[in-house]
């Protein structure tokens, strides 16, 4: 958790072939092995954008094509960070919450994924200094397995975060300037984030776009499904 992310180019076309190995009969309980895939804020046809009933069972493959081109053709709209998820139609909540997610990422002449091309590149931090984070409220039972309330209509609130499935993880920096793709996960909870030092983001991109100019903040809200991108100075 997550899958494995995408790293797509602007204006170079991808076919991805899904295929479902979900277990029939998971004594665990929640979500269904059914799935349907949709790209959240990506530009496709309406035949790939993983409609909830357009599902495949365990056993099945399905292909989508995504064109990966800014929507309209316009400059202003090209895409940076996009997320895929399960999307069956009653059971997107559950099998999500299972780990059924991951990034699309998309570069192109500004923001080319090398943080040394010359300009017009942006120089973003790039490689491993270039992280996603996904954001998830989880509650485990006393053996460890994932619990999930289907008659709760208001969304399910976990009492264990998670960042990339792990619990408080530790993450060892260079003394210099990262970027973080942070995902809100989550079935239902909303985060306000800020840095225990004090210290302020540098806000670059919210959901699919990177802002026109780099934004200073103390603090940030994310909503389930929302993406924010900053970047943090630890030199």
């Amino acid at each position: 958790i997550p899958g494995p992310t995408f790293a797509a180019r602007s204006g170079t076309p991808f076919l991805v072939r899904f295929v479902n190995d979900l277990p029939e009969n998971d004594p665990v309980g929640i979500g269904e092995p059914i799935t349907a895939i949709h790209r959240h804020g990506g530009f496709q046809a309406p035949e790939d954008d993983g409609y909830p009933l357009d599902t495949f069972c365990t056993g099945q493959s399905r292909d989508y094509f995504y064109p990966n081109v800014p929507e309209g053709g316009l400059p202003q709209n090209e895409h940076s960070t996009e997320w895929y998820h399960d999307h069956a139609i009653d059971i997107t909540g559950p099998n999500v919450y299972r780990g059924l997610s991951g990034f699309f990422l998309h570069f192109n002449r500004l923001d080319t994924g090398n943080e040394k091309d010359p300009p017009p590149a942006l120089g973003l931090p790039s490689g491993p200094y270039d992280i996603g984070l996904v954001l998830q409220d989880r509650q485990f039972d006393q053996n460890g397995f994932l619990v999930f309330d289907d008659f709760d209509h208001n969304g399910v609130l976990g009492d264990k975060f998670l960042v990339n499935g792990l619990i408080q993880p530790f993450l060892k920096v260079a003394r210099r300037k990262y970027r973080f793709r942070v995902l809100n996960g989550s079935n239902a909870r909303f985060y306000d984030l800020s840095l225990s030092n004090g210290q302020p983001f540098v806000a670059i991109a919210t959901d699919d776009d990177l802002l026109e100019h780099p934004i200073v903040v103390q603090n940030f809200r994310i909503a389930p499904a929302e993406r924010v991108e900053v970047i943090v100075d630890f030199s």
